[in-house]
Order: structure tokens, then sequence, then C-alpha cells
């Protein structure tokens, strides 16, 4: 594998695994790979994911800490059943904060939720 390549792959691994990088680490990122690579389609690819992941965390920090466990577990595959007895809440109260997670994340409705929550859990966080 080409050294460019095997460093977006690293950045990848970094962002799913939950490291946070700030705009100086970004910058200084890119232009490393422009030092190594003349390739504008490898840096335009590393400028994509960064964007990406920064972009579906944003989204995931509008929602509280309560409703973040909620969607971590509706993305493992938890009913509101499930997520009511492992949080010890009613199954009521999952139901709000579906509901408040749909409006927060601007979704249509449950099975969009529980798509959005699958994506984040298995693709954004392995």
């Amino acid at each position: 594998m080409n050294t460019p390549a095997a460093v977006v792959q690293l950045i990848d691994k970094a962002i799913r695994s939950g490291q946070k990088l700030d705009k100086k680490d970004l910058l200084a990122i890119l232009t490393a790979c422009k030092d190594l690579s003349y390739s504008p389609e490898l840096i335009e690819q590393l400028r994509q994911l960064i964007i990406g992941h920064a972009s579906a965390a944003k989204q995931l920090d509008m929602l509280s800490d309560r409703e973040q466990q909620i969607f971590h577990f509706i993305g493992l595959g938890y009913s509101s059943r499930q997520i009511a007895n492992t949080l010890g809440i009613t199954e009521a109260t999952v139901s709000t904060h579906r509901k408040n997670m749909i409006r927060k994340l601007k979704i249509s409705g449950t099975g969009q939720l529980q798509k959005t929550a699958l994506a984040w859990v298995y693709e954004l966080n392995p």
C-alpha cells in the first residue's frame, strides 16, 4: 500500500475510534498529505472523510447524553422494552426520547431512526 493511502486509512481508523481532531490537527494532516502526494483525488478523499465524520458526529452532539445512550441501543437492535429494562426507565420514556431524536436529527420516522442508528454503530463506531 502506498504511504498516502495508508495515511487516509490511519486517519479513518482514528476518527472511528473516537479520537477528536481540532482544526490545527486537520490542517497539519492535509498539509502533510499534500507534501506526500500530488494527487488531488487523494486530498479530496481525505477531505471528504474528515468532513463526513465531523458532520455525523456534530449531528449526534445535538442529542442529550440519555438520547445518545438510547440511540446506541437502537443501533444494536434493542427494542424499546429491552432499552427500558436495561436502563431502568419506562417504555414511555424511551418512546419520548425516540420522538425527540427524530425531531432533532430531522429524520422521517422510527424506521429511519433505526437505520441511522445502525449505520452509526456499525460504520462510524466499529
